[in-house]
């Protein structure tokens, strides 16, 4: 194991219920101390943007509250409405709408500036580093295995 990975999210309490999550984001600073104390260095946060209701200004105010806890790597994904989840069903059913492609694209080209100018390279489309690219994100493009711990991994077998 080389990295750990917090699945924040948004630092903003309300862009949380829309994705239905129930951390505290203020608990992230707490688990980030947890795992440096442990002696882990290599630390990733994941990001979503995108989300409904989500404005440019909210997104900026995610990334500066990630960039305050010193990550070694940071995912910023685009929210994506998968097939037979409840996020999607939701949509459907009128309770919300999905925000604009142009404020999405914004966001998109935020991240990017925002994070290349703290000293982070990107690497895939979603994915930014400040040394080292996470093996296991290279591995996906490379057909590879991996093991994954946790409540909500993936594994591939061999």
């Amino acid at each position: 194991m080389n990295r750990i990975s917090f699945g924040v999210q948004s630092f903003n309490p309300a862009e949380l219920r829309m994705l239905q999550r129930d951390h505290d984001p203020a608990s992230v600073a707490e688990a980030f101390a947890v795992a440096r104390s442990a002696g882990l260095t290599n630390l990733n946060l994941d990001l979503i943007f995108g989300i409904p209701g989500q404005t440019l200004a909210s997104w900026e105010y995610s990334l500066a509250r990630a960039l305050e806890l010193d990550p070694t790597h940071l995912s910023c994904y685009s929210l994506i409405y998968e097939p037979q989840t409840a996020m999607t069903t939701r949509l459907r059913q009128g309770a919300f709408q999905k925000i604009d492609e142009e404020n999405e694209l914004a966001m998109f080209e935020h991240v990017y500036r925002r994070l290349r100018a703290a000293g982070f390279t990107r690497y895939e489309t979603s994915n930014y580093a400040r040394s080292l690219p996470c093996r296991h994100n290279l591995i996906y493009w490379k057909a590879g295995n991996w093991l994954g711990l946790g409540p909500t991994a993936a594994a591939t077998s061999p």
